[in-house]
């Protein structure tokens, strides 16, 4: 999330892809327990960050998208990044 707003603030022309429909992904389980509540703040930050960011006309928002290799040349982008986070 933090790398796609910080594109957005460099004038590049963002699509955030998520697989799933809640953006946050090991930050959501990982915020649970109490004395996490800071992870909860930073990921209710981002997440409020990219409401904002989705207000504007070089920010699109995917969720429930799975981003397959075959889908991604279709898009034609001329650069993708991969922010894929954690894994089990």
């Amino acid at each position: 999330m933090r790398f796609a707003l910080t594109a957005l603030e460099r004038g590049h022309q963002v699509e955030l892809i998520e697989k799933t429909d809640v953006l946050g992904g090991k930050m959501i389980p990982g915020s649970v327990p109490k004395g996490k509540y800071d992870f909860e703040n930073y990921m209710l930050y981002m997440r409020k960050q990219i409401q904002y960011a989705t207000e504007k006309d070089n920010f699109t928002l995917k969720l429930k998208t799975t981003a397959t290799t075959q889908w991604l040349k279709e898009q034609q982008y001329d650069t993708v990044i991969f922010a894929t986070g954690a894994t089990d």
